[in-house]
């Protein structure tokens, strides 16, 4: 399916957040890493995906959302419709935010496909080391 110009640019916004912004994404085997982090943290990552915690994700996505005259939902929807997030489908309800368990805590994550971030390789440095 085709790229959409706006999940494009916001994948382009995260990888400016973790690459030059110092914001960081943790291994999932080193969430104990977590609150040393405190708001720096943006999400995990592992050999299956990229999840980055929605509700700090979005509040730092402000800005972007302002310039390009979109919304969160907006957003979610143009990332599903490129492919580029898996969702939760019970057959009753579409979820962008996929639940998962990261340590002891289970919460719902906007979750990327690796592939999505691999083309960079500078950020593709970094969920690499596994």
């Amino acid at each position: 399916m085709a790229t959409n110009k706006t999940a494009a640019a916001f994948v382009e916004w995260i990888q400016e957040l973790v690459l030059e912004k110092g914001y960081v994404l943790l291994n999932r085997r080193e969430h104990e890493k977590a609150e040393q982090l405190e708001d720096k943290l943006l999400g995990y990552f592992d050999s299956k995906g990229v999840y980055f915690i929605s509700d700090r994700l979005f509040v730092l996505a402000d800005d972007f959302m302002s310039r390009h005259k979109t919304n969160v939902i907006d957003i979610e929807t143009d990332l599903f419709l490129s492919d580029m997030i898996k969702i939760e489908d019970d057959g009753y309800k579409i979820r962008y935010r996929r639940q998962k368990r990261i340590g002891s805590t289970k919460k719902r994550y906007l979750t990327f496909e690796r592939k999505v971030f691999e083309g960079n390789r500078r950020f593709s440095e970094i969920i690499n080391y596994l």
